[in-house]
């Protein structure tokens, strides 16, 4: 079971289900991200649209972490914030965690033995929120589904076995940040990993393939940024060649190679080689296979960028989009809506593209 960064586009970001239905226009801005460090040139690895005034900080980080858990490498960290400080989006980094009955995590590692996210995701939530109230929590086993056509229960020779399983859920909170009170969704995609052997000696692994956090101030439902955070995605092509990285560190670590760390940097420099060939065949694949699907996941549609050409998504109950002189999209509920009357002349209608 591969930990994958991507797996938050299809999987993670739609914890929250399909936004509500949007009353009015919003104005939006869409943000493409690079992976500026990762390979031998600056690679487009994501994209979101945002309201036009929020800020947007982070992006994918690559730092060695050899503690044996924690965040994987590499990871994305971003948010987006509203004019008002406490609004946020943020897209959660893949973790990694475990535990053993019989002996002690080295090198600091808390001893996770959760084999449930209904037990884990409070333990994820307090380590960056010590304090929370009015917690509630949600299963979503069906975002887990796909994953677990993967699951398995595997012997080993001592008359053990192995499970490996997903779970989805989201968690809905109150705590308190720069003195006032927020509301709060976490949802998070898991692979637990437990192995029970005779004797009552198991260890556990926790994967955390990514997730989504959103936060609002008091007394605002933070599911009414659902509309525009489900139109993260990450690139198909930047996706493959993080599948191919982390393929080539697994073998370097079955062999056995200590200074793995010395190592991730030639690796990355043999994946750019083919960088142009696996962006292409990536991209193929997605639209042919899974593009559909993830769209229909994220509740978004496919329409044309007036001015390039592009593809672009935009969320697919929007009566009618309009791009804007300054490159921001404007979308209403209305499919007659003119922006020249609100915004001014010169905006562009978008088309919706033929259902593929």
């Amino acid at each position: 079971m591969l930990r994958l960064l991507f797996a938050v586009s299809a999987i993670a970001l739609a914890l929250f289900g399909i936004a509500a239905a949007f009353e009015g226009e919003i104005r939006l801005k869409r943000i493409e991200v690079q992976d500026a460090y990762g390979f031998d040139r600056p690679l487009p690895a994501f994209h979101i649209l945002v309201p036009y005034d929020w800020t947007t900080d982070g992006g994918v980080v690559w730092s060695y972490n050899g503690n044996g858990c924690g965040f994987g490498m590499p990871y994305i960290n971003w948010t987006a914030t509203g004019p008002d400080g406490i609004s946020a989006v943020q897209i959660l980094p893949s973790e990694g965690w475990g535990g053993m009955s019989y002996a002690q995590n080295q090198n600091g590692c808390p001893q996770v033995m959760t084999t449930h996210l209904t037990e884990f995701l409070p333990w994820y939530i307090k380590r960056y929120r010590p304090s929370i109230r009015n917690y509630s929590y949600r299963a979503r086993p069906e975002f887990a589904a796909e994953l677990n056509k993967q699951a398995s229960r595997t012997g080993n020779a001592l008359g053990g076995e192995t499970l490996l399983y997903a779970e989805a859920g989201e968690a809905s909170y109150e705590w308190d940040w720069n003195g006032r009170t927020v509301r709060e969704r976490v949802g998070l995609v898991v692979v637990f990993s437990v192995t029970n052997n005779p004797g009552g000696y198991t260890a556990v692994n926790v994967s955390v393939l990514g997730g989504l956090a959103l936060r609002a101030p008091h007394g605002v439902d933070p599911g009414s940024y659902e509309i525009f955070a489900n139109t993260f995605l990450v690139v198909p092509g930047y996706a493959a060649l993080i599948q191919e990285f982390q393929a080539r560190m697994q073998a370097i670590a079955l062999k056995g190679v200590m200074d793995r760390a010395a190592l991730w940097r030639k690796v990355q420099a043999e994946i750019g080689e083919i960088i142009t060939q696996v962006y292409a065949d990536a991209q193929e694949v997605y639209d042919r296979v899974a593009g559909a699907q993830s769209r229909a996941i994220r509740g978004v549609e496919v329409a044309t960028d007036p001015t390039t050409g592009q593809d672009i998504e935009i969320p697919a109950d929007a009566g009618s989009a309009w791009q804007m002189p300054d490159g921001t999209i404007v979308i209403s509920d209305d499919p007659n809506y003119d922006p020249s009357a609100d915004i001014g002349d010169g905006g562009k209608k978008i088309e919706r593209q033929p259902r593929r």
